[in-house]
């Protein structure tokens, strides 16, 4: 059984697609390795992570946050999910005893989703509806110079 950790500096993330590594480890605790996470250059990147994990022989995937639609990912291409225990680190023994994931609704909702004009307004993460962004402009790269919320307050005059 080889074991998949999302981490930042050897310690375990609280967000599994955007941890900047994973740490590959067996059962016991025994450190085999790290993988870069992909899910790091964008939706494609997202998209390929369940894939690039299992071409490295993993089968379990230790995690303390999963959205739905990574766990959706996980699920489907056969991934054993587990949720950690609060405190467990990585290089420690895995517990039989974990809460394990089987269904996407079991991930946190995604805060990502919005809604994009360019799409009639159809909520999606990236991609536009079935899959194909209309524009050819994802609208992940737009994010992050458009904020989700406004934070400015409107003052009756």
């Amino acid at each position: 059984m080889l074991i998949a950790t999302p981490t930042e500096a050897q310690r375990l993330t609280p967000h599994c697609a955007k941890a900047p590594e994973f740490v590959l480890q067996d059962q016991s605790g025994r450190l085999l390795g790290q993988l870069a996470n992909p899910a790091g250059d964008g939706c494609q990147g997202r998209r390929a992570l369940p894939e690039r994990l299992i071409a490295r022989g993993v089968t379990h995937l230790v995690v303390r946050r999963i959205g739905e639609k990574m766990l959706a990912r996980m699920l489907a291409a056969g991934l054993v999910v587990l949720r950690a225990e609060r405190g467990w680190q990585p290089g420690q023994r895995v517990s039989g005893q974990w809460e394990r994931l089987s269904d996407a609704s079991q991930g946190a909702p995604s805060r990502q989703q919005h809604s994009c004009a360019s799409h009639q307004g159809a909520a999606h993460e990236c991609g536009g509806q079935g899959g194909e962004c209309q524009t050819k402009t994802h609208c992940c790269t737009r994010r992050a110079a458009t904020p989700l919320i406004s934070l400015r307050r409107k003052v009756a005059p």
